[in-house]
Order: C-alpha cells, then sequence, then structure tokens
C-alpha cells in the first residue's frame, strides 16, 4: 500500500509538467499547420487513449498522401508515448526505457480499435450519416473507459478493479461537457480538457480513495449516456396520430424523399397529408426517375398517381439533372404549392427555388436538413486533404453497401459534386430564401454533431427532435409544428440544456475541416 501511495505520488508531481508537454505538442502541431484550429483540438490533451485518436482524426482528414499520414503518425505515437512514459516513471534511463516498450505495445494494440473510430468519425462527416458518428463516438468512449487506466496500474489487466473503471468513465464522459466551452472558445475548452485530465489521472493513481464520489459521479453521467440511447431505441416506427384537425390548405402539396430511398418506402411517402391540411387529391410524390404515371405497389399514405417508379441509385443523378426534374414535376401542379423534403431532398429543393418564378412555391418544410459540410475529399488520383480519408470511406460504405442496405458509393455523381466538395456545397445551402418564400426547419437532436447552424436567417426553426434522423416525419411534434407554421403561428424556443449537449458537446468527437 506505501509503496503504491509513493509511486501515486510521484506520478502527480509529474503531472504538471506532463501537461505541459502535451500543450507544447498541440502548439508545435497546430503551428505547422497538421492540426486544425477546431473544437476536436480539445481533445489533444485528454488522456489516453484518446490523445492518439484525436492525432488519427486530424491525420485522415488533413493528410494529403499515404506518406504523410504515416510519417506524422509515427511523430504522434512516439512523442505522446514519451510523454506518458515520462509521467509514469520519471527521468530513470532504464526504467523509462523498458516502460517505452510497453507504452508503444500499448498505444500500437489499440491503433486497429483507434483507426476504426476515427475513421468512423471522418465518414460519418463525409457522407453527413449520424449512424457512423455515434458508432465512432461509443467505440472512442469505450477505449477510454476500459483502457486509460491499464498505463497506471503497470499494463496488468489483473490490477485494475472496478474503481479504476469509475474514475475513468468519470473522466471520460466529462469530456463531453468541454465541448460546450469549445464551441464558446477553443482555448477555454483547452483549459478544461487539462483539468479534466489531471482529475482522471489523480482518481485512476489515487484509486483507494473519495470511492463513493467516483461511483456516484460515474453514475449520474452513465444514466444521462443511457437516457440518450434509451431514446434512440424507442423511436417512432409509424406517424403518430394528433389530436387536432389541421386548417385546409390551398394549392398543392409535394413531397420529396432522401438519399437511398424508393417509390413509396420512405419515411415521407407516409406522412399523412391530412394532418397538415392537404386532402389526397392536392399531393404528389416527387419521382427521382421523372415524370411517369405512378404506381399502386406502395406503402404511401395516399395513391402515388403522377411519377416514374425510382429505385435507390436514381437518387444519385447530378444535382442539376435533379433540379430539372423537380421543376418538370412542379409545372403541372395548381400553386401555390408547399414542398416537405427530406434530408438529401432539401439539396435539390434549395437549389430549384432560385429557378422558379414568384408565386410557384409559396412553403418548403425541410425535414432532417444538412446546412453544413465541412469535410470534403479528392477525386481518385488527386493528393489533397482527405487522401486517405477517401479511402477511408470507401471501405466503410461497402459494408452497407454489400448488405444491400445503401447503393452510396463515392463515384456517384451527386456525391462527387456536393459532398466531396464542401465549397460547392454551401455555395448551395448558403444562398437565402427568396423573399416570396417561407420555411420551416426541422432537425434530429442526433444530426446536431454534423450541424453547426441550426438557426437560418428566414427559417421558422423548432427545437431538434429527439428521434432519429429517418424517423422525423414520425416524430410526435412533426404535424403539429408543421401545422402552426403553415397558419403562421409562433412557437417560443426552449430547447434547454440537451440540444446543448448533444450538438456542442459531442461535436469535438467528430472530424475537424479539411478545406
Amino acid at each position: 500500500m506505501i509503496r503504491r501511495l509513493l509511486e501515486g505520488a510521484s506520478v502527480l508531481a509529474r503531472l504538471p509538467l506532463y501537461l505541459l508537454g502535451s500543450l507544447l505538442f498541440t502548439a508545435v502541431m497546430l503551428a505547422l499547420g497538421t492540426y486544425s484550429a477546431w473544437p476536436t483540438l480539445v481533445h489533444s490533451v485528454a488522456v489516453p487513449p484518446l490523445d492518439v485518436h484525436f492525432g488519427l482524426r486530424e491525420l485522415i482528414a488533413g493528410s494529403q498522401s499515404y506518406f504523410s499520414f504515416f510519417f506524422w503518425l509515427i511523430i504522434v505515437l512516439l512523442v505522446r508515448s514519451a510523454l506518458l512514459t515520462w509521467l509514469l516513471k520519471g527521468s530513470d534511463w532504464q526504467q523509462f526505457a523498458a516502460t517505452l516498450k510497453r507504452v508503444l505495445v500499448f498505444y500500437s494494440c489499440l491503433l486497429p480499435f483507434l483507426l476504426i473510430s476515427a475513421g468512423l468519425s471522418f465518414s460519418s462527416a463525409a457522407t453527413l450519416y449520424y449512424g457512423f458518428f455515434w458508432l465512432g463516438v461509443l467505440l472512442a468512449l469505450l477505449l477510454v473507459i476500459l483502457c486509460a487506466p491499464l498505463p497506471f496500474v503497470d499494463f496488468a489487466w489483473r490490477r485494475l478493479s472496478l474503481r479504476h473503471f469509475a474514475a475513468s468513465t468519470t473522466g471520460a464522459l466529462l469530456l463531453i461537457l468541454i465541448g460546450l466551452l469549445a464551441e464558446t472558445n477553443i482555448l477555454i475548452g483547452i483549459v478544461a480538457s487539462l483539468a479534466v485530465t489531471a482529475l482522471t489521472v489523480w482518481l485512476l493513481v489515487r484509486a483507494d480513495t473519495l470511492i463513493y464520489v467516483r461511483y456516484a459521479l460515474s453514475l449520474v453521467l452513465t444514466m444521462g449516456l443511457g437516457l440518450l440511447i434509451y431514446g434512440a431505441a424507442n423511436d417512432p416506427i409509424e406517424p403518430i396520430r394528433q389530436d387536432f384537425v389541421a386548417e385546409e390548405q390551398e394549392g398543392s402539396l409535394l413531397l420529396l424523399a432522401g438519399i437511398d430511398s424508393k417509390t413509396g418506402t420512405s419515411a415521407v411517402f407516409r406522412i399523412d397529408p391530412r394532418q397538415i391540411g392537404y386532402s389526397c387529391t392536392q399531393t404528389y410524390y416527387f419521382s427521382y426517375a421523372g415524370t411517369g404515371l405512378g404506381t399502386k405497389d406502395t406503402s404511401a399514405a395516399c395513391p402515388i398517381t403522377t411519377g416514374a417508379v425510382y429505385d435507390k441509385r436514381d437518387t444519385y443523378r447530378s444535382l442539376d439533372e435533379l433540379v430539372d426534374l423537380l421543376l418538370e414535376q412542379l409545372e403541372p401542379l395548381e400553386p401555390p404549392t408547399t414542398i416537405v423534403a427530406h434530408s438529401q431532398g432539401v439539396w435539390v429543393v434549395h437549389k430549384a427555388l432560385s429557378q422558379l418564378e414568384q408565386g410557384v412555391v409559396e412553403r418548403v418544410v425541410y425535414v432532417g436538413e444538412f446546412p453544413d459540410n465541412w469535410v470534403g475529399f479528392p477525386g481518385a488520383g488527386e493528393q489533397a486533404p482527405g487522401y486517405v480519408g477517401r479511402d477511408v470511406v470507401r471501405a466503410l460504405t461497402a459494408v452497407p453497401r454489400r448488405a444491400g442496405i445503401s447503393v452510396f458509393d463515392l463515384d456517384l455523381p451527386l456525391v462527387e459534386e456536393l459532398l466531396a466538395n464542401p465549397t460547392k456545397f454551401k455555395q448551395v445551402m448558403d444562398v437565402p430564401l427568396p423573399p416570396n418564400v417561407s420555411g420551416l426547419s426541422i432537425t434530429s437532436i442526433y444530426d446536431l454533431p454534423l450541424i453547426r447552424n441550426v438557426e437560418q436567417a428566414g427559417f421558422y426553426t423548432t427545437c431538434s427532435y429527439q428521434v432519429l434522423h429517418g424517423n422525423l416525419p414520425f416524430a410526435r411534434d412533426f404535424t403539429r409544428d408543421v401545422d402552426t407554421f403553415f397558419v403562421g403561428g409562433e412557437k417560443t424556443l426552449n430547447c434547454g440544456v440537451l440540444n446543448r449537449v448533444i450538438g456542442d458537446g459531442f461535436r469535438p468527437f467528430g472530424s475537424p475541416p479539411n478545406y
């Protein structure tokens, strides 16, 4: 016991210089342009192995070649290993050399899992897919919780106890709160991250003290994370019927499904238009394949009497082609037209609005839109930031593609045009709504880490719904908010702290920008 207390005291005595070394290394990498001044930077001084996880995210996003990626990865591993070794054993050369080997083995064994988690983070930003993001975050937090105590028990699993995991859990989940500070001021966020790292190390080396405080804090934070997972698991899968009658609307309603959809199978097809004031005779469904006679083989809420039958690959046509299809299908509709667009359909509608005559479209409802895109990737053979990330995305998206869940491919026209090119994406989405068009934006709380600007000029914005992206049209407040928007009602936004915790708190676990 006395020996352990003395070792812990030595570690704590060296802790300030360890934190200073981490901070200086981050400053040097930032000055060299290898790291980005982005909220993710708060994890550059985090506990192991999140420190290397952060470095991987930066390198996947910013490397312009595999040589550059591996060169800087070796630098990150060597520096982080040397800093951790010094923290554990000090300047005794014999102990330092032996421990350095063990630390390098520690990071090397975790490297494949860290690479998968970092790759998921980049892929989520590159594809604007929340599923990749949350898988990456979950894996990163598990690696911290399960593996952060190992260096402080001489890399011996048998010496770990529940108290060590309580300490690492506390530190890992406190990192989420740091994101709130990082969004306000990155420097303050880094200082807070240093404090959390110091607290976590102190808890790990003093594993026999403050047991009940650590247990209580870990339990509270874990329960909070559990509530988020519970909310996602209990998403509605069918439209919720409301207890009010919507005011009847004039004109036409056009519904646009999102990416990877097929005729009659997407969530928007099951929106009951009568709950937002439209009859089935006023309702039309956009076809990604162009004009046609519709189909009876569908689960849509209303008969599909127009538009050609389309499949998933049709949704990836070039943006200009999709805009032309939308303009063509809007022409025969009785104005004024209201458009409800889900996910990718938002991009098509927003680009088309500038080409429409006044009075054709009166209102737009954007459901699950992504107004931001800060990660791109180069074309095949082109050396630019995201060169390594492109291959990571290709590998990860091959899994759902081979399983038949998606047809997403980096070589599809819309992907190359918008997702691979953040500049072009912003040129489309930064255009304000025409003065004669009003807009409503509805987002999922689970998409918020991939969105920085939720509130847009000219849009009536609701609080983000606590349902998954694909189930937004099934949310309890969906039809009520749409109806309120239609009649010009006002809604006082009092979203509480959950929206900020999910959006700002988790965003630093994602990918930095690379353009």
